[in-house]
């Protein structure tokens, strides 16, 4: 009986030792069939931006709707003052570029060189123009962000007729304006109907609906004064005698080189103006006026000083070796104003990428000018100019322009430049406020102001 419960015993442990086994087997065969299930991805972790990789907008461009670039490429370069390339970009019309670098590498002054090349023809020149020590933070607003009114030219509505008589002949001036500056200049003729003749100034003088005009009149020997014609009609004729002029009540009392060639502008606003060009009464408009030939070395420049605004003058004198430019837009003309000597100046390197020059005039600003040398057995070469702006100081540094623009225009002809001219800015805006001007984002600055300056 003990033997076979052993038996029985042994047999059911034998079972189940097989039976368990065989589910391990089992067990096993299921898991190495079921797929491993897909890890899970996990994103990258975002970049860090340590202070050696932020970058940082140095200057802005931005292109006005007035500006058209379908005829032309325009490329601006920028270099540090070491004259090393930062960047340069191509513009089209309404583009807004980004100049920007690695924060640690943004220039605190860097030069801007806008490249013009008209594609038109395909024959037309190549003209550079660059400022230096431009500062980090500039914008440029290039042309106009809004549409200007557009000039609507005044309707003729009628002419009339002036005739001059008296001790006036030529070389004398006349010239006539109405309020919005739609005058002319001389444009007469002499007619000698007795010994001292009548000097007809216009036949069919267009009227307009500003139907006021001032008549500036200038002898020969530098003595001015002007007509009031106010509501002038259709077909009025106007029969008038130098010597019954009315005088000016202000001067500008000038002092000119007896062989200098001079240029006169001057306009009298009766509103506030908002740029030189806003209309007004142009007083005189005078070309080529050769001092010493036709008019005394010193003579008043008369002008109504009690009625207008404002005004702009522009005096031009044109000597031998220099010329002398004197712009003034403001409420108060100069009471003196004499043509000075021309300075001592010299070039010491006229190379642009090494420009050093001397000289003992005391100037805030100056503007120098470069051309490539003609070819007289190829009268069809392709000029190159380059002009720079940059401060009083006696010498700076351009850098070179890109490899790649320079393969774009094989025809620009660097290697020739030649020192052109220089224009030295005395009493004007400093360098910094002309940069201010120029680079401020606002295309619409304009501000009384005075430009005189010495052309050498």
């Amino acid at each position: 009986m003990n033997i076979l419960r052993i038996a029985i015993l042994f047999a059911f442990c034998t079972l189940f030792i097989n039976c368990s086994k065989d589910e391990h087997g089992l067990r096993q065969n299921s898991e190495q069939e079921k797929p491993n299930p897909k890890p899970v991805e996990t994103p990258d972790p975002a970049p860090v931006e340590t202070p050696e990789s932020e970058t940082e907008i140095y200057f802005e461009v931005i292109i006005g709707n007035n500006i058209e670039t379908e005829f032309s490429d325009n490329w601006l370069i920028v270099h540090n003052e070491e004259g090393k390339i930062v960047d340069y970009k191509s513009y089209e019309k309404n583009d807004i570029l980004h100049f920007d670098t690695l924060k640690a590498s943004v220039p605190d002054k860097f030069s801007v060189s806008h490249l013009y090349v008209g594609t038109l023809t395909g024959r037309a020149d190549f003209n550079i123009v660059s400022y230096t020590e431009v500062p980090k933070g500039s914008s440029w607003v290039i042309g106009l962000l809004n549409p200007m009114d557009t000039y609507t030219a005044p309707e003729v509505t009628g002419y009339f007729d002036v005739i001059i008589s008296g001790d006036f002949v030529p070389p004398s001036m006349v010239y006539i304006s109405n309020k919005e500056g739609n005058g002319v200049g001389n444009g007469g003729s002499y007619v000698n109907t007795n010994s001292s003749g009548d000097w007809v100034y216009s036949i069919n003088r267009e009227l307009f609906e500003s139907d006021d005009y001032y008549l500036t009149l200038m002898s020969r020997f530098g003595e001015t004064g002007y007509f009031y014609l106010p509501d002038v009609k259709n077909g009025d004729v106007y029969n008038l005698d130098f010597n019954m002029r009315s005088e000016f009540d202000s001067f500008i009392n000038m002092e000119l080189p007896v062989t200098s060639q001079i240029d006169i502008f001057l306009r009298g606003y009766p509103e506030a103006p908002s740029m030189s060009s806003s209309p007004g009464y142009d007083f005189y408009s005078i070309s080529r006026l050769i001092s010493g030939n036709g008019i005394l070395p010193t003579f008043r420049l008369g002008y109504l000083g009690n009625i207008f605004h404002s005004y702009s003058f522009y005096l031009s004198a044109i000597l031998d070796d220099y010329s002398y430019t004197y712009y003034y837009f403001g409420s108060e003309l100069p009471r003196n104003l004499v043509i000075p000597e021309r300075p001592i100046f010299n070039i010491d390197n006229p190379d642009i990428y090494n420009f050093e020059m001397s000289t003992d005039l005391d100037f805030r600003r100056k503007f120098n000018s470069w051309t490539s040398a003609s070819d007289s057995e190829n009268p069809d070469k392709r000029m190159t100019y380059w002009s720079v702006f940059s401060a009083s100081s006696l010498v700076f540094r351009m850098g070179l322009l890109p490899e790649e623009i320079k393969q774009l225009y094989p025809e620009m002809d660097l290697s020739s430049l030649t020192y052109k001219s220089s224009k030295l800015y005395v009493d004007s805006i400093t360098y910094d406020e002309f940069l201010g001007d120029s680079f401020s984002g606002d295309n619409y600055r304009h501000s009384l102001r005075i430009y005189e300056y010495f052309s050498l």
